[in-house]
């Protein structure tokens, strides 16, 4: 007598229907953004290149990682582990060439850190995989909103993850301690009543206003400096 929704990415079903105890999935490549919901992860590519994202009708799961902050790390760990390739920070990664990924993705936007203080240098490069993390999914999340008001395709995201189980280097905006990571300030903004959000594609830059709500008004004041 409730929806079901028989797997995540999924093509949705044909026929589901209570009283005649009926049930149909459609079945096909589960990743077919004209059907259900898509995942998406993309280690590789510039995470900001628009070309690259779908456009789905839900998108449920789509995420990059961060480590946590300096201070949470500095509680289960100790000097001598405080390097992107030590062993206990690659014992702590539980996704395959993370730590490396999370280097390639860091040099396609800033200098790497390079402080001839070890210490520091970690402190740095902490910092800046969290600032990576929420250019990456604030740049894919702001994308599906964007669609909502230009054709109401992509009804939903999802972004993964919310919360940490551990001090680790993990996809989520929320500390093991509770503490929020930069991703969940900036998801705050993506998600919140009006977005101003743009985009560079083929040397032209679009800006977009999203707002909720159909009879809002809004006055803006918009500024371009080049």
């Amino acid at each position: 007598t409730r929806p079901y929704w028989p797997s995540s990415p999924s093509n949705g079903v044909l026929v589901d229907d209570s009283e005649m105890g009926l049930f149909i999935q459609r079945w096909g490549e589960s990743q077919d953004t004209r059907y259900g919901d898509v995942h998406r992860y993309d280690y590789n590519d510039l995470c900001t290149d628009v070309t690259k994202f779908p456009r789905p009708r839900f998108a449920s799961e789509f995420g990059y990682q961060s480590y946590p902050s300096f201070n949470a790390l500095s509680k289960i760990s100790e000097p001598s582990d405080w390097d992107n390739n030590s062993p206990f920070m690659n014992h702590r990664q539980h996704h395959p060439d993370g730590n490396k990924e999370l280097k390639d993705m860091m040099s396609k936007f800033f200098h790497l850190p390079n402080n001839t203080n070890k210490t520091i240098q970690f402190q740095d490069f902490v910092y800046l995989t969290q600032v990576v993390q929420t250019i990456c999914i604030t740049a894919e999340a702001e994308h599906y909103r964007r669609i909502l008001i230009e054709s109401g395709y992509t009804r939903g995201t999802l972004y993964w993850q919310l919360n940490d189980i551990w001090q680790a280097q993990t996809w989520a905006s929320v500390e093991y301690s509770g503490n929020w990571k930069l991703l969940h300030y900036g998801m705050k903004r993506v998600y919140s009543e009006v977005l101003v959000s743009a985009y560079e594609l083929e040397g032209d830059i679009a800006v977009y206003v999203v707002f909720d709500q159909d009879d809002m008004t809004l006055k803006y004041d918009f500024h371009l400096a080049v």
